[in-house]
């Protein structure tokens, strides 16, 4: 697991914000110069805690403020990763595919088209199928009696779904919008990881299960933008892919479990 600044052309630090992304699963997002990243160690052992043996979710890193005194206390961020291929899926999903997972993971009430409402209320699903980003918000108790919302925005990439989920108090919800949307809206795929219906391919070679959990690289594209590999778009179950979405939603929504190690100054900052 982890997020790293991106290296050479890659790095874009713009004004009070620094690129991060994984080279493994080709996600990027913009983290403020004020937050860090919380350490491999903190996160692993979060995840432990949280995820099920079998799980198909990856808690691939997570970001905080610097100045909060405990790790994963909020606001945070928690970046999560589905690659197809631990869902037995050796190929890109197709646009029918993607709308079968958005029905499954957000049932029919889910809405389309560009996000309308304002960035402090309360987001039920929604799916940009232009963006390929599904939205919703989860509000819940935590033990100290106040309310914490997490709203997750998650994308579809060539080889895996990404999801980041901001966590964050009701009573700080409105304040915090502009940092919010800014680290939200930034989640994307670097150009070798983006899904295009229009070039489908297969993902690369089936790993053997020993390297189940090797870093996956993007087959390369020709020239003239087409890809190798097979373009049939059939034989994924949404049901199944829409399962371990949902678990992996449903886990990053349990609010309950949070880790209060102190930091210490071998913190990883952003």
């Amino acid at each position: 697991m982890g997020i790293t600044l991106l290296c050479g052309a890659s790095l874009m630090a713009q004004d009070a914000t620094t690129k991060l992304g994984s080279e493994k699963y080709g996600y990027t997002v913009e983290s403020p110069r004020s937050w860090m990243t919380v350490p491999d160690e903190i996160l692993s052992e979060h995840a432990d805690r949280v995820l099920e043996p079998d799980s198909k979710v990856l808690f691939d890193a997570a970001l905080q403020p610097d100045d909060i005194e405990n790790w994963l206390d909020y606001p945070y961020v928690l970046i999560q990763v589905t690659p197809y291929r631990r869902l037995g899926i050796e190929r890109t999903p197709g646009l029918e595919d993607i709308r079968g997972f958005v029905r499954d993971l957000a049932g029919p009430g889910v809405t389309a088209g560009p996000t309308g409402e304002a960035d402090s209320a309360f987001q039920k699903p929604h799916f940009d199928e232009a963006e390929l980003r599904l939205t919703h918000d989860a509000d819940n108790e935590v033990p100290d009696g106040g309310v914490v919302r997490a709203r997750a925005v998650a994308r579809f990439g060539r080889t895996a779904f990404v999801q980041a989920v901001y966590y964050d108090r009701m009573e700080d919800w409105s304040r915090r919008e502009d940092e919010r949307a800014q680290l939200l809206d930034s989640l994307a795929f670097l150009p070798a990881f983006v899904l295009s219906f229009d070039n489908p391919s297969a993902l690369p070679e089936a790993e053997t299960a020993a390297r189940r959990d090797a870093p996956v690289t993007a087959r390369s594209e020709t020239a003239s933008g087409s890809s190798s590999g097979p373009t049939d778009h059939s034989g994924i179950d949404p049901a199944l892919l829409g399962a371990w979405i949902c678990a992996g939603i449903a886990v990053v929504m349990t609010l309950a479990l949070v880790l209060t190690r102190k930091k210490n100054r071998g913190a990883t900052r952003s």
